[in-house]
């Protein structure tokens, strides 16, 4: 009888001699799972300096709403005390506070002397002197909790206001003080709400996701979209057609009012997207959801009044909170999990526009300058943006070697002027005990537009990279389209985990 003997061997590493490895950064997918400060991420796989912007820190723990009035003054509805915020030129002031009893401002919408404000919880409409800042109830709204959206008619003489729970839209009549349901949807919520240039009205609703369009004249409603997910959250015109922010949240969760899940979803879906090249495509990386963020897939369509759907953008992890349109026809959305702001440009072009530190940007809008304004949660505050960054600053993500590591070179492929630095460290979270940021050792050409120079930080399981642009706004054209990384885990020794005698 034969004995045999199988040793079954494993090593968390190379156990045998290691071999060079490289880790490359060359699409938006790599470029947009790190954090991009005054820079601009696009869809062909670049980076390249931004627009700048400047901080507007409000004393509330999170902003909601906002409207951008005639006069240039940004108004800002915040989750506490009813508190609604007034900024211009760069300076912030308390315009109301209407109590514990209407704490949570869902929508703001204005005219040229009067600021209203639509609750969640309280069903409530109210008039706010834009001058003064005295507030006054205009309406409450019989069967309704919460109001989503707010819009005016041409003449000013009429609110219209989407509500939930019961999916009714009010027409109120503002001298008159009266308010009556003008419609009711087969849904919960009606989660958006549009005046178009032609005087309709489009709405977005939750939970079934049905994009519609009422006319006001003859009170008759058309649903011209269905989509799979939870809810349409903002709708906005672009020449003929229109753009709708959607949502498909996996699970309810209470650091907002979301409508509650769907009974089923049908519709027009949204692509996931995978590993892989450009947004909205199917082959994009999936982004780790910030810590506390909602669970949700988001994604941006492009709908004609025929009904035709064309999704222009999806992300994997992470909602859209808000839509607006500037000068340029270009559309820019606030995300909710990321921080981020994304710009769908007309030829379908996507960019990471702007990355802040909070996790939400609940609120988004186009100035008549031409520069945006966005409101976050987290922490209350209010960015406006300007034509050109004063710098412009790139960070990846930390790579993960899996094991302790030597490094090689790192080779970056522009076309300008870039620097480039490294750090590293044995955390996963970068930050104390990691090394200082250093530039490669005798960084030289090394073909195609492309320099090299060796790594001097310390061996460690985790590096980051750090690229900055010497030269920003006009003087600076200078496109990082990839970076890689060479580098050779240290051999682990062998380990012995099963014998099996046969």
């Amino acid at each position: 009888m034969a004995l045999v003997c199988s040793l079954l061997l494993w090593a968390s590493g190379d156990s045998g001699a290691g071999s060079t490895r490289a880790w490359t950064t060359a699409s938006y997918a790599d470029f947009d799972k790190g954090e991009a400060e005054d820079a601009l991420i696009t869809s062909d796989g670049e980076v390249m300096p931004g627009l700048g912007k400047t901080r507007v820190d409000l004393e509330t723990d999170a902003i909601w709403s906002m409207e951008y009035a005639s006069d240039g003054t940004i108004y800002a509805g915040a989750v506490a005390d009813g508190q609604i915020f007034a900024i211009r030129d760069g300076k912030q002031r308390k315009l109301v506070s209407l109590g514990e009893d209407s704490p949570w401002i869902g929508s703001l919408v204005s005219d040229d002397k009067t600021l209203y404000a639509g609750t969640l919880g309280t069903g409530a409409v109210h008039a706010i002197n834009r001058a003064t800042g005295k507030a006054a109830l205009l309406v409450h709204l019989a069967d309704a909790e919460h109001v989503w959206a707010l819009a005016l008619d041409a003449g000013g003489k009429t609110l219209y206001a989407a509500t939930g729970p019961e999916g009714k839209l009010f027409a109120i009549d503002i001298a008159k003080k009266q308010a009556r349901v003008v419609w009711t949807a087969e849904d919960k919520h009606l989660f958006s709400l549009l005046r178009a240039k032609d005087g309709a009205l489009w709405i977005g609703t939750a939970d079934e996701a049905i994009l519609y369009r009422f006319d006001p004249k003859d009170k008759n409603a058309r649903a011209i979209a269905d989509f799979a997910g939870t809810e349409i959250k903002a709708i906005v015109q672009v020449g003929d057609a229109f753009v709708v922010a959607t949502n498909d949240f996996e699970r309810q969760t209470t650091d907002s009012p979301s409508p509650p899940k769907p009974k089923g979803a049908t519709g027009e879906k949204a692509k996931p997207p995978a590993a892989g090249s450009k947004p909205g495509s199917e082959k994009e990386v999936p982004l780790p959801a910030r810590k506390g963020g909602k669970k949700a897939k988001g994604a941006l369509f492009r709908v004609e009044t025929s009904g035709t759907v064309e999704q222009l953008h999806a992300l994997a992890s992470g909602y859209f909170t808000s839509l607006t349109l500037d000068a340029d026809g270009d559309v820019f959305a606030g995300a909710g999990a990321q921080g981020r702001v994304y710009q769908v440009r007309p030829d379908r072009t996507v960019l990471t526009a702007f990355d802040v530190p909070e996790r939400q940007v609940n609120a988004v809008s186009a100035t008549r300058a031409g520069n945006l304004v966005f409101a976050t949660g987290d922490a209350g505050a209010v960015y406006l943006s300007t034509r050109a960054a004063s710098k412009a600053a790139y960070t990846s993500d930390a790579f993960d070697t899996k094991g302790p590591s030597r490094w090689g070179n790192i080779r970056w492929r522009t076309t300008g002027d870039v620097v480039v630095e490294t750090r590293s460290g044995n955390t996963s979270k970068p930050g104390a005990g990691w090394s200082a940021w250093q530039k490669p050792d005798r960084p030289q050409p090394s073909g195609g537009q492309a320099r090299g120079g060796a790594v001097v930080s310390p061996p460690g399981r985790y590096l980051q990279y750090r690229v900055t642009w010497p030269k920003v706004g006009a003087a600076s054209s200078a496109r990082l389209r990839e970076v890689t990384l060479y580098y050779l885990p240290q051999n682990q020794r062998a380990r012995v985990t099963e014998v099996a005698i046969k």
